[in-house]
């Protein structure tokens, strides 16, 4: 899943969890650093993702990151 939406990601991410499509891997832009920019990290992480790459967009100064993710099983997490 690639999603590059010009800040709406910060409002959007709640849905993907509850939608019936099974995303193993999610590729996103984030621009800015809204105030729920610890909430979008912990429902991924919550919902197994974990980072796997993240890099500057330089053609604009560095203001925005790509991330990818990787969902990997729960018991990945557990005990940790």
């Amino acid at each position: 899943f690639k999603m590059d939406c010009e800040e709406c990601e910060w409002n959007a991410y709640s849905d993907w969890f509850s939608s019936k499509v099974e995303m193993r891997q999610i590729l996103i832009e984030l621009h800015g650093t809204p105030k729920n920019d610890v909430d979008f990290f912990e429902s991924m992480k919550d919902n197994n993702y974990v980072i796997f790459h993240k890099e500057a967009d330089t053609q604009y100064g560095g203001i925005w990151q790509e991330y990818g993710f990787l969902k990997l099983a729960p018991e990945f997490f557990e005990n940790r």
